[in-house]
Formats: structure tokens, sequence, C-alpha cells
């Protein structure tokens, strides 16, 4: 009969590598929520995140559907999208669902601008989009390429 070694098993606890391990991993959890929960405080900036996912959104549904897509302002608290097969199409088609209501009670400052995303996802224009909440205004950026950025 083969016997096995036996494992003294009264020694218990965590090195000091372990802890130390573990105590590095949460303070990078913490430190990275952090950062994450700062940009909560400051109002205009969850509306202006808020439309660059909106524009984000917009541009996948151009890509995935093949069809140009408009982002245009319905009113200074409301962004809504249309769809052609192209650009330079003379009638787009409103897409009800891709729609969105500014959150905070702000407001865009200006309504007269619009931007069409190709069915490759390119937008046709580049432009700043101020959105404000009383005195505070904060500007999301679309770009040439179809990029989409809080400034």
């Amino acid at each position: 009969m083969i016997q096995h070694p036996t494992r003294n098993t009264t020694q218990q606890g965590f090195t000091v590598l372990e802890v130390l391990t573990t105590l590095g991993i949460a303070g990078i959890i913490m430190g990275t929520a952090a950062a994450n929960l700062n940009s909560l405080g400051n109002s205009p900036a969850n509306p202006a995140n808020q439309l660059v996912g909106y524009v984000k959104q917009v541009r996948a549904k151009a890509l995935s559907s093949t069809r140009a897509y408009v982002i245009a302002p319905i009113s200074p608290t409301q962004i809504g999208a249309s769809y052609a097969d192209n650009c330079r199409s003379p009638t787009f088609t409103a897409d009800g669902p891709l729609r969105i209501t500014l959150t905070s009670n702000a407001i865009l400052t200006d309504t007269s601008w619009s931007v069409c995303i190709t069915s490759r996802g390119l937008t046709t224009s580049s432009m700043i989009v101020p959105i404000s909440k009383g005195s505070e205004t904060q500007q999301v950026e679309i770009a040439l390429g179809g990029g989409v950025r809080k400034l």
C-alpha cells in the first residue's frame, strides 16, 4: 500500500502578497468608479453624453440598414432621425422610435442644424452642437468622418 505525505493543516490565513494584491485591485476599481461618477454632478454633461450616445446609435443604424440617416432637432428639447437611400434624396422618412428628449431641462441653443450620416457611417459635414442648462453650456462635436465627442 502506498502512503501519501500528509499536509499540515494547522496554518491558516493569507499571505502578505495576497492581501496587497487584493487591496491594489480594490483601489483600482474604486478609482475608476470615482472618475466615472464625477461627471454625474455636471448637469449639462448628462444631456451632452445623451446626444453623443444618440449620434452613435443613429450611425450604427445607418451602417446596419445601409441607408442614409439625417439627424436634426425637432424642437429645442427633442432630436429626431429620418432615413432615405442616400443623403441627396429629396425625401426622408421619419424613424419614429429613433428620437430623444434631452434630460435635466437642457435645451439646444441652435435648432437650425442637421447632419446626414451615409450608409458607410460617414457624416457629410462637421459641426459643434451647443447644449445649455441655465447659464452652463456643453458642446458636442460631430466630426466629418462620423466620430462624435463631448468637448
